[in-house]
């Protein structure tokens, strides 16, 4: 899948396996992009590459064959601070081995853009602050990271990204461990976001969740792209069925309601 428009991320045919005498290719010849504006869902049932594919696009793993471009740059051929200056992640699970506060987490959202003296100013805090205040975990400024449940540090990390500015985000299952309210509230603010004019791009297993919010499904099935496009077009049942193994009912959403996905009877 192409993005259109004003493209800044984009994979090209990129190709990824593991280490490994008989390991299997993970990624196979998938092409994806990311536009200015667009929020791209990326659904597909488990060990489909998801977050491989997440990794290779931040550089975090370098395809076998294939190109990754961020901000029409090569990015393996970026240093790591001008990556973080074009690429926010936002993992699954966040783990701190040290008793971080959250501010100090958010606050390292800010480390790409740090001069040598490498001390954050009044305005990075201000940064900070208003990406806490953002996401709604205001409340959490001076309490320590690792004593959070694992919702309140998936807020956390999102104010993190936030805060670092970067044109595009990437997230893997933003909402999983989120109650309802910050469900919806974070996919929201994902949606304003994009039409702010950053790229986002985030995984899903909650096929509505995707279809109401995202403006572009990718769906991954064996390491390749199965379907791509507008929700309505990559939610069909046939194909659903293919690549999930079980008959999903697709009720037909009236536009601009999408198309919802239920579970047999």
């Amino acid at each position: 899948m192409t993005a259109s428009g004003n493209v800044l991320l984009q994979a090209e045919d990129v190709r990824f396996g593991y280490d490994g005498r008989n390991a299997p290719v993970v990624l196979d010849g998938v092409s994806l992009g990311v536009s200015a504006g667009d929020f791209v869902g990326l659904a597909g049932p488990n060990g489909a590459g998801k977050t491989t594919l997440l990794h290779v696009l931040t550089g975090a793993l370098v395809p076998a064959s294939g190109t990754v471009s961020l901000g029409g740059r090569n990015i393996v051929t970026m240093r790591r601070r001008e990556v973080a200056a074009g690429v926010a992640v936002v993992p699954q699970r966040s783990e701190s081995a040290f008793h971080f506060g959250v501010l100090e987490m958010v606050l390292m959202g800010r480390q790409p853009y740090l001069g040598l003296a490498a001390f954050d100013t009044a305005e990075d805090v201000r940064m900070a602050d208003e990406a806490l205040e953002r996401v709604g975990a205001g409340a959490l400024r001076d309490k320590r990271f690792d004593r959070l449940s694992g919702g309140e540090q998936q807020l956390v990390m999102i104010a993190r990204a936030l805060t670092q500015q970067a044109p595009v985000l990437v997230l893997d299952e933003p909402v999983a461990f989120l109650d309802l309210r910050h469900q919806f509230e974070i996919m929201q603010l994902l949606a304003e976001l994009a039409r702010e004019g950053r790229g986002v791009l985030a995984t899903f297993h909650d096929l509505n969740h995707a279809a109401r919010w995202c403006s572009r499904l990718a769906l991954l099935s064996d390491g390749r792209v199965a379907a791509s496009g507008a929700p309505a077009d990559v939610l069909q049942e046939e194909l659903l069925r293919r690549v999930y193994g079980i008959a999903l009912s697709v009720i037909p959403g009236v536009p601009p309601a999408p198309p919802r996905v239920e579970f047999p009877q």
